[in-house]
């Protein structure tokens, strides 16, 4: 007589999360039971007569079978199909200063951010890295950050300078987000600018990330400007007891030579004002009354020149 064929029977589809153990039960119906065969084989280890450990699961849909034979090689099969759900992913991003990031951890099961932050919503708009694990309905777990990274920092000061003098502009930037793209509002590029007009000067900074920052400075260039007494009276009670340079309008090296009509040098300074001045005197000996010639330098450059009449 025919016998019947073993039937089996694996259980329903099931969806798993790819932390998760899968172990396969196949129920099987014959009178004359040999052996369980499991597919496929290298997925599979047989932890009893009739279970089996799932080893290597992928995600996405894993058909396994499980073939029952019996002493007389009959046999009976059944499948079961296991939809295994990766971990969670959560793509990071990243913002620049002024910016922000939304996140939201309502999709999870549960979450947990390193900063101690409790809510499931959060705008994040400060600098820093925020970190965020998370764990799915199924138990498996994943994390992640979100940066917001600061802006460049530059400063170019408003700055004035006079007449023949420059101005560099100069930007300092951490080597940490190397190489920087700088660009100037003239189209140059580098980290220094070089100015000696009036107006407005602008520099944007790009770093490696992207963030980008600018500044401006107004450069003031001024006319120097000095005032000169045409006479002075040596020990007299007052200021006109020196000869100096009432008015000067700038701040810088600054030197003044003094010479007699025979240009020989009689005095020099480099200090501006009354305690820089020329009390008439040439080593230790009183100078003649007449006329005397000064000339004024800053930062190398002569910057005046006039007579001076000594008067006794």
């Amino acid at each position: 007589s025919l016998l019947p064929s073993p039937r089996v029977e694996l259980g329903r589809d099931t969806v798993i999360g790819i932390c998760q153990d899968l172990t396969l039960k196949a129920d099987f119906y014959t009178d004359h039971f040999d052996r369980v065969v499991w597919s496929p084989a290298g997925k599979l280890h047989a932890l009893t007569e009739n279970t089996a450990e799932v080893l290597d699961k992928q995600e996405g849909e894993n058909l396994y079978v499980a073939t029952v034979f019996d002493l007389y090689g009959c046999q009976g099969s059944d499948t079961l199909t296991a939809t295994v759900i990766g971990e969670p992913r959560l793509a990071g991003k990243s913002a620049c200063e002024g910016d922000s990031i939304v996140v939201d951890c309502s999709p999870y099961a549960a979450y947990r951010w390193a900063d101690g932050f409790e809510g499931g919503r959060r705008v994040l708009r400060e600098p820093g890295s925020y970190s965020l694990s998370v764990t799915d309905r199924f138990g498996c777990s994943g994390e992640t950050s979100f940066d917001i990274h600061s802006l460049p920092e530059i400063f170019v000061p408003d700055t004035l300078i006079f007449e023949g003098q420059s101005m560099e502009f100069k930007v300092n930037l951490v080597s940490e987000y190397e190489p920087y793209r700088i660009r100037w509002q003239d189209g140059s590029v580098g980290d220094v600018l070089v100015a000696d007009k009036e107006g407005t000067y602008r520099v944007e900074v790009r770093d490696n990330i992207g963030c980008v920052a600018s500044d401006s400075a107004f450069l003031t260039v001024r006319k120097r400007y000095i005032a000169a007494p045409d006479a002075f009276l040596p020990k007299s009670s007052s200021e006109n007891s020196r000869f100096y340079l009432k008015e000067v309008n700038f701040v810088s090296r600054f030197e003044m030579f003094i010479y007699d009509r025979w240009g020989e040098l009689v005095f020099k300074t480099n200090e501006i004002g009354f305690n820089g001045g020329w009390n008439g005197t040439f080593k230790g000996m009183d100078c003649q009354s007449g006329i005397y010639v000064w000339v004024a330098f800053a930062d190398g450059k002569e910057v005046g020149r006039g007579t001076v009449m000594l008067v006794r």
